[in-house]
Order: structure tokens, then C-alpha cells, then sequence
């Protein structure tokens, strides 16, 4: 899965995708690139608080709507 939203939002804020989500959860880099790329899933409890932290003002629905991907090409499109 894909969060489209999340990465535009986090890109007008001239930040990067993978140190939104290590800030906000405090975890390693492979964890946050892992949960950005869709390898692992992000939790409702870590939505809320990356959401908390960098875009109070969203809802957890508009900032993290996925979008399903299932070729590499549709990764590519959406990386």
C-alpha cells in the first residue's frame, strides 16, 4: 500500500517520507522506510501519532487513504 497523500503533505513541507515517520515513532530507518514503501503496515496507533506530530489539522482518513499497488510499475508511480 501506498499513501499518496502522506508523501505529497510531507514533500510541501520540504521533508522527506522515511524521517517524518523515524521522528514520529522513533524508530530505525529500515523500520520507517519498510513502513513508507508498504513492506510493513503502519498501525492506527502510529498513523495517529505521525498525524499528531506533523498535521494536526487532517484527518488520519485524507492523510493516510491508500492505494493499492500490485506491479512494480504502479510502485514506480507512486515511489
Amino acid at each position: 500500500m501506498f499513501y499518496p497523500t502522506f508523501k505529497a503533505e510531507v514533500a510541501r513541507r520540504g521533508l522527506k517520507p522515511v524521517d517524518v515517520v523515524m521522528d514520529a515513532l522513533k524508530c530505525s530507518q529500515k523500520t520507517a522506510h519498510n513502513k513508507v514503501t508498504g513492506t510493513t503496515s503502519i498501525t492506527l496507533v502510529e498513523t495517529t501519532i505521525i498525524r499528531d506530530k506533523y498535521f494536526p489539522k487532517m484527518t488520519l482518513d485524507d492523510l493516510f487513504l491508500p492505494i493499492e499497488v500490485s506491479t512494480e510499475e504502479d510502485v514506480q508511480s507512486y515511489g
